[in-house]
């Protein structure tokens, strides 16, 4: 099961997330989410289209996503896309993405 972030607990259209090619074997790179669908049969890539989805349902095959670098994945190949603030000399905060 994916560790939960501690962000939002709900994946959106148009978030950015860290997407693992080849069923989740490659290394995650970041990607932003286009479109989400609910399948109804876990593995199809037929289903209902929504907006958001909490996180806890992509564990496995009944989230589908497209993604804006030209993949589609199952829930279980995204992870969120994490932003840490640190703090630099100078006092300034600078988000660092990871």
């Amino acid at each position: 099961m994916k560790q939960q972030d501690q962000g939002s607990p709900i994946l959106h259209k148009n978030d950015e997330v860290l997407w693992s090619g080849t069923w989740g074997g490659d290394i995650p790179y970041p990607a932003k989410v286009t479109s989400i669908t609910l399948v109804e049969n876990s593995g199809s890539l037929e289903g209902s289209s929504v907006e958001a989805v909490q996180w806890s349902a992509c564990d496995g095959r009944e989230v589908v996503v497209d993604l804006d670098n030209g993949h589609w994945a199952y829930g279980y190949q995204i992870s969120p896309r994490r932003t840490t603030t640190i703090q630099s000399p100078q006092a300034r905060e600078k988000p660092i993405l990871m």
